[in-house]
């Protein structure tokens, strides 16, 4: 059997739940009627939710840290070619 491709999709940070929740919205819009609102502008408001999602989503790269336990050492060098002044 295949796996789920949704599985490895961790909803960690606040822009990754905007996209999940723009979407329901999306889904309910579409199948039911609502009554107070417009279907249409819920239907154009839960895209909007998943255009920006998916857009932070892109804005927030992977970052990686240093385990704790490692020393960083940094030694500058001064180049006998550019004398300090």
């Amino acid at each position: 059997m295949s796996e789920n491709p949704l599985s490895a999709l961790k909803i960690d940070a606040w822009y990754k739940i905007i996209p999940v929740l723009g979407s329901v919205l999306l889904v309910l819009a579409l199948t039911v009627e609502l009554q107070d609102v417009s279907n249409t502008m819920v239907q154009i408001s839960s895209l909007g939710l998943i255009a920006v999602g998916i857009g932070e989503w892109i804005n927030h790269p992977l970052q990686t840290k240093l385990g704790l336990g490692y020393k960083i050492l940094i030694r500058n060098k001064v180049s006998e070619h550019y004398p300090e002044i």
